[in-house]
């Protein structure tokens, strides 16, 4: 699913292998298999509503949306598996690194198990050979870009046959890039599409599980470097509840769930901010980059009444971004809109993606927001607080919010600051 091209000074990667050859076409694999006592599902199987081509996109959507330092595919240890994820499937990190190594990943009981064996993705973002300007061409890029591999897997040392009847491809897709995102392509949205080849497996019972990846690299000069991937994966039992609810060491109460009930934004309003943007020059706010607490605006206290107000349009915000990109957008100033506008070439393509945004996918659980701090009026009329972000795998991210109040009396994210 993913190329680390020459440009970036990696090795170029697809997914958890660099793929060195042509995939022929195989027919789906329909029934479900086993292999060392796991349940793997066939590529035309769904796993909590949702198709075996979706989980390829929201895979990819994640391995994108992290920078290096906090991206599990470029952690060796296994200590950063669960950053970022959520829901009803995990997703086993990738080596986006060529060396062999050993992982440990602690799934939480009761999650399926996503594995991206190899293949390709192309945007309207990156250059050739992953551009593609429309969905047909997005389409034939993946398609020409995946790759056959060199390899095996084993799950307990009981080897995965006919790795390439998994291979599937994805629904059409937006990708959101921020600022100095590792692919090295400008920030904003563009399309995707991905085709390859993956194991979506069950639920795992409570145990640990040796998964050995063995696949020859393929370095930008043509060399084969022969490695082993072997990932640990521990599902815990799951324990009762304590019996002395007074034991249980106190957390930050967190901020009530809010559900996503604006009103989306149309396509058409969202295409008319984007063209304003060389007519309107935008702040060079947007945040996006990595602060540390010195560094963030200063100002007065606020009343707990707007605190209330931070917490909710926050809250709302990371609701609404999980289930439909247009009422996210509503509660985005139009500013902040034309910070993460794609660049003027692709925005036809991204304004035809954000009319396919996927249903509401309500079995995977909202993040939780923790209650406001540091709240302050700023100079400029704007209000910001710290806000900590914990997604439902318990990694919180700590972002200083700031938000516009809008003639109407609506208060609108105008700027995301991530706190070092």
């Amino acid at each position: 699913m993913l190329r680390l091209h020459s440009r970036t000074g990696f090795l170029a990667v697809i997914a958890l292998l660099l793929l060195a050859g042509p995939m022929t076409p195989t027919s789906a694999q329909e029934a479900t298999s086993t292999a060392g006592g796991l349940t793997i599902l066939g590529s035309d199987e769904s796993f909590a509503g949702v198709t075996r081509g979706e989980w390829s996109a929201r895979w990819a959507q994640w391995a994108f949306s992290l920078p290096p330092e906090a991206n599990p595919n470029f952690d060796p240890t296994g200590e950063q598996c669960g950053y970022g994820q959520s829901g009803p499937v995990f997703f086993l990190p990738a080596a986006f690194v060529p060396e062999p190594y050993d992982r440990t990943c602690v799934v939480p009981a009761g999650t399926a198990l996503y594995i991206a064996v190899g293949g390709a993705s192309c945007t309207t973002v990156e250059p050739p050979p992953y551009f593609g300007r429309n969905e047909e061409e997005l389409r034939a890029c993946a398609a020409a870009q995946a790759y056959t591999v060199p390899h095996q897997i084993t799950i307990d040392g009981q080897d995965v046959p006919n790795l390439e009847a998994y291979r599937t491809n994805s629904p059409l897709f937006t990708m959101t890039f921020e600022e100095d995102n590792f692919l090295g392509v400008p920030p904003g949205v563009a399309l995707s599409v991905a085709e390859g080849a993956s194991l979506l497996i069950a639920p795992p019972p409570p145990g640990e599980y040796e998964i050995t990846v063995t696949a020859d690299f393929t370095d930008v000069g043509g060399e084969v470097l022969p490695g082993t991937t072997r990932v640990i994966v521990e599902v815990p039992q799951v324990s009762e509840p304590a019996a002395s609810p007074e034991a249980a060491t106190p957390v930050a109460s967190p901020v009530a769930t809010v559900p996503c009930s604006v009103e989306p934004r149309s396509v058409a309003e969202v295409g008319d901010i984007w063209a304003s943007l060389a007519a309107s020059p935008v702040a060079t706010h947007g945040g996006h980059a990595g602060s540390s607490m010195a560094d963030l605006p200063q100002g007065e206290p606020v009343d707990p009444a707007t605190i209330a107000v931070i917490e909710s349009v926050v809250q709302q915000s990371w609701a609404c971004s999980r289930t439909d990109t247009l009422r996210a957008f509503a509660l985005y100033t139009d500013d902040f809109l034309r910070v993460i506008a794609p660049p003027e070439a692709e925005r036809d393509m991204a304004l035809s993606g954000l009319e396919v945004t996927p249903a509401p996918d309500e079995l995977t659980p909202a993040a939780t927001v923790s209650g406001a701090s540091e709240a302050r009026m700023l100079p400029d009329g704007r209000v910001g607080a710290l806000v900590t972000v914990t997604q439902p795998d318990g990694f919180p991210t700590v972002i200083f919010y700031v938000l516009e109040q809008q003639p109407d009396g609506r208060w609108l994210i105008d700027e995301e600051i991530f706190v070092q």
